[in-house]
């Protein structure tokens, strides 16, 4: 009498789940690394959001700069290849690109960068009259800077 009966027997349910056990390995490896891999990638699109906010608010320091320039004088110009405004620091900086006037409003266009995010923005001061103060009344992001052919006459918004 044979008192081992598995010994000449053949069982697929072992195999089976044995299948079972690395089909569900495989799936919760890919998920899991799926799931880690967009939170690494996430972490960049945050600092690169960041940084453009940086480079956008670096910017609107610069449109302010230049209305405190045209308080001072009225007829400021900027020279053709444009002045850098130091911002808290020398290592965050912006730069006014150029200025038009049309009667008495002037278009000011600025730009800033940190690290890799670049903003272009034109802001509109009006300026009343010869003794009145400079008033901003809007500004607006651009996707090129001042001087390329992509840029026409700017939108423009109402601040905040």
């Amino acid at each position: 009498m044979n008192r081992h009966p598995f010994l000449h027997k053949r069982h697929a349910g072992g195999y089976a789940a044995l299948a079972s056990a690395l089909i569900i390995a495989t799936l919760l490896s890919v998920t899991v690394f799926a799931t880690g891999n967009d939170a690494y990638l996430a972490r960049f699109d945050t600092i690169d959001h960041v940084d453009h906010l940086q480079a956008k608010n670096l910017a609107i320091s610069c449109v302010y700069a230049a209305a405190y320039a045209l308080a001072v004088d009225h007829a400021y110009t900027v020279p053709p290849t444009g002045t850098t405004v130091f911002v808290g620091s020398p290592t965050q900086s912006c730069r006014i690109e150029h200025i038009d006037t049309v009667g008495a409003t002037k278009l000011i266009y600025t730009s800033a960068q940190t690290h890799a995010a670049t903003a272009h923005l034109a802001g509109v001061v009006t300026i009343p009259s010869p003794i009145s103060l400079p008033q901003l009344v809007s500004w607006k992001e651009m996707n090129a800077p001042y001087g390329n052919p992509e840029v026409l006459v700017p939108v423009l918004t109402k601040h905040p």
